[in-house]
This record gives structure tokens, C-alpha cells and sequence, in this order.
């Protein structure tokens, strides 16, 4: 998941390099030192980061320009990720958000780059709140 604009940018690197690889691989139609399989196999790899990078920048577009109303949390393991697409969906920078909630803009970081493992309960809620998010989900009782 990408969640500032240097991620972006590498990110965005990384999908032109995986481009010129992947046109290297198609253009070459019978390489002369890897057997028909393993080409097949390097290119089906550099398809497949390809898409996830794709779908990713796509998401944090999607995210950056305000086009994300709803995120869905199917789980209270998808609350990190769920409160960092809310910070990118509100136009936050972890500076911002920092600032809302009185903190130094290393501690968002910080709590980020852990995906708020050692946040307690209540700046989880105090998190949520300067995020102006609402949760509303069922409790599943597994039997």
C-alpha cells in the first residue's frame, strides 16, 4: 500500500522499470540462453508485480482525489490500513494529522510504519476522531 508521495514516486519508478523489462522479455522472442520456461516464467513474474503496482498507484490516486467516500473494514486487522487510506482520502499528510492530534509528525510515522502495533485503544479512537471516521461494523461470535 502506498501511502505518502515518496512511496508515489518510487512506486511510479518502479512500474517504468518493470515496463522496460517486460518489453525487453516480449521483444526478445526467443532468447538465446534461457530455456522457452523460464522466460515464460520471468515474464508471467514481471506481469504480475506489474498489475500489483498498478492497482496500487491506482488506489492511492483514487484515495488522493477525493473519490473514496466508503472503505471497507472486514476485520479489526484492516483498521491500520483502513485509518492510513482515511488519512490520504482527507488530504492529511502524516504532518497534518500529526498537528490535529498535537504530535510530533515522526510519531504518525512511526505509528504508520508499524501499522499502529503498539497504539494504544484510546489514540486508535483519538486517531479516528481527527480522521473524522466512523466505524460501524457487526461483531461475529465464531462458533
Amino acid at each position: 500500500m502506498i501511502e505518502n508521495e515518496r512511496q508515489y514516486a518510487v512506486t511510479k519508478k518502479r512500474i517504468a522499470q518493470f515496463e522496460a523489462s517486460l518489453a525487453s522479455l516480449r521483444t526478445t522472442s526467443a532468447p538465446t540462453k534461457l530455456p522457452p520456461r523460464l522466460h515464460r516464467a520471468m515474464r508471467e513474474s514481471i506481469e504480475s508485480q506489474l498489475a500489483d503496482l498498478l492497482r496500487e498507484v491506482a488506489e492511492y490516486e483514487a484515495l488522493k482525489a477525493q473519490q473514496v467516500s466508503t472503505l471497507e473494514l472486514h476485520s479489526l486487522s484492516d483498521l491500520p490500513d483502513l485509518l492510513i487510506k482515511a488519512r490520504i482520502a482527507r488530504g492529511y499528510t502524516q504532518a497534518e494529522l500529526a498537528r490535529r492530534l498535537r504530535l510530533k509528525p515522526q510519531q504518525i510515522q512511526r505509528y504508520e510504519a508499524t501499522r499502529y502495533y503498539a497504539v494504544s485503544f484510546r489514540r486508535l479512537l483519538e486517531i479516528a476522531r481527527a480522521l473524522e471516521v466512523d466505524v460501524h461494523d457487526t461483531v461475529s461470535l465464531n462458533q
